[in-house]
């Protein structure tokens, strides 16, 4: 019987982060606030908030990318890839739809309205300890933001 009790705790607190993050209203509430930080002064998405914002696969190759680039050099990411801009002022989400992807995962499209146009972005989320991560990014000019990094680390600086 005391087997049969942890083993329901282990069930039941075990996979609560990852149930957590398998929700559909928590990645909503994760995209949401990942634009809102754009209110204000702004979020440093490469910087001191990159961590709550992508998964650490992706982070490890934001970051060699950023390492690998010479000091007088632009790097492969030149700029902000959860709005996929170099300048953010006066961005508005439109629009949000979430998908459920399989093991974990969604899909969230997100219609962006900058001053002068609207851009749609597609981040690809999964669960890193309970909470959504973007795990790769996707937009009209650059198909997958992992590929593009990831082909950018083989070329010779």
């Amino acid at each position: 019987m005391r087997l049969a009790k942890y083993s329901l705790a282990v069930l039941i607190f075990g996979f609560a982060p990852l149930a957590r993050a398998q929700d559909l209203g928590t990645a909503h509430e994760f995209v949401a606030g990942l634009y809102a930080a754009y209110h204000g002064k702004g979020p440093d998405y490469l910087g001191h908030d990159a961590k709550a914002a992508f998964s650490p696969q992706l982070l490890r190759l934001i970051r060699r990318a950023a390492a690998t680039t010479p000091a007088d050099e632009v790097g492969a990411l030149d700029g902000d890839p959860i709005c996929d801009c170099q300048d953010s002022s006066g961005i508005r989400m439109a629009n949000l739809k979430l998908t459920r992807g399989p093991q974990g995962r969604a899909t969230a499209t997100v219609r962006l309205r900058f001053p002068d146009e609207f851009r749609t972005l597609r981040l690809d989320l999964i669960g890193v300890d309970g909470d959504w991560r973007v795990c790769d990014v996707h937009t009209k000019d650059t198909p997958s933001l992992v590929a593009y990094l990831t082909q950018s680390l083989r070329k010779p600086h």
